[in-house]
Parts: C-alpha cells; sequence; structure tokens
C-alpha cells in the first residue's frame, strides 16, 4: 500500500496512509515486520564502526567504554519491541554486536574465533539475551512497583483459582489479544 492509495478522513482533515512511520527514532512499518528498522540500525552502527581509527589510540578499557557508548546504546534502544522476531532478523544485529567485539579485543575479522567466547571475555550478552532481559527487567520492575502506573497495570500476576505447582513460581498473566491482518475502517 502506498500513501497515495488511500487516505482516511478524520475531523473534516484528510489523513494520507503510509507504508512506515517513525515514532522517537524507531522505524515501525505496515506489517511489523522491522526489517526497515533494523536494516536502518545495522547501516548506523557499520557505518560508525567503519569509521572508528580511534582504536589504536585508547587502551582496551577505554575502547570498550567508547563502544558501549557509541554502538551498543544504539543496539539497546527500542530492542524491547524487538521481542518475538525470527532469528533471521536478530542475527542481523548480532553479526553487528560481534564486529564491535572484535574491534574491542582486537581480533581480525578473518581469524576464527567463537563468538560466545568473545562476548564472555567482553561481559557482554547476545543480542536476544539483551531482549529478553529488557522484558525480564520491566516486568520485574513493574512487580515491584518501581515504574509508572500505566505499566504497572500491564503486567499482572498469574494466580490460578485452585492450588497448583505453579502456583508457587511467579508468573504473570497473560492479556487476551485479537490479532488481524488487515484494519476495518
Amino acid at each position: 500500500m502506498t500513501s497515495k492509495d488511500t487516505s482516511l478522513s478524520i475531523l473534516n482533515s484528510h489523513v494520507s496512509l503510509t507504508d512506515r512511520a517513525k515514532n522517537l527514532g524507531f522505524v515501525l512499518d505496515d506489517s511489523l515486520s522491522l526489517e526497515h528498522q533494523i536494516n536502518q540500525m545495522v547501516r548506523t552502527i557499520n557505518f560508525e564502526l567503519n569509521r572508528f581509527q580511534m582504536k589504536r589510540f585508547l587502551p582496551s578499557n577505554q575502547l570498550k567504554a567508547v563502544v558501549c557508548g557509541l554502538i551498543l546504546s544504539r543496539l539497546d534502544y527500542c530492542n524491547s519491541l524487538l521481542v518475538g522476531l525470527p532469528d533471521k532478523k536478530v542475527g542481523k544485529l548480532q553479526k553487528v554486536q560481534n564486529s564491535a567485539a572484535r574491534i574491542v579485543l582486537g581480533i581480525s575479522r578473518h581469524e576464527k574465533t567463537r563468538v560466545k567466547t568473545m562476548l564472555r571475555t567482553l561481559r557482554w550478552l547476545p543480542v536476544r539475551a539483551r531482549i529478553e532481559y529488557k522484558i525480564a527487567l520491566f516486568s520485574f520492575n513493574a512487580i515491584n512497583s518501581r515504574s509508572p502506573s500505566y505499566i504497572q497495570e500491564l503486567v499482572v500476576p498469574y494466580s490460578p483459582i485452585r492450588q497448583l505447582r505453579s502456583s508457587e513460581i511467579q508468573l504473570l498473566k497473560v492479556p487476551k489479544t485479537r490479532l488481524t491482518n488487515t484494519f476495518r475502517f
């Protein structure tokens, strides 16, 4: 669907529909595949990594701090919206993180090194684990009243009607949703 195909009339104003919308720097597309956002993140981070010439002049601990500030902060921005994406899409972001780890550790792109070993040495979580950690942290803070009330309302502890073995595990109630592929006006 292009912006020329359809428009809406809301309170005597015509609003054109678009394929993508940008909010706070995060791009959502009409199919919620997040392909455009991921490709944009990869392009931006690769650009930063390729122009990263100061690695020769900084000690490794300062280089790690700079890479965390410039690169990993971009990977972490709004990454909770990436939860549930297929491995192929998250894999693009993982490759970027691996490149950043190679720069910090001074390992050539052609050297055979296990990714897990590099990330463990730097004490970095892989991209998928970073996403899951952020969701778990949001949930923990909401349950323990450390977040705004509108978030606390979304996170509801699960309490079964009768005593079950799962009652002792602190589970959350999964909200009921109805998903459709198209919007109807």
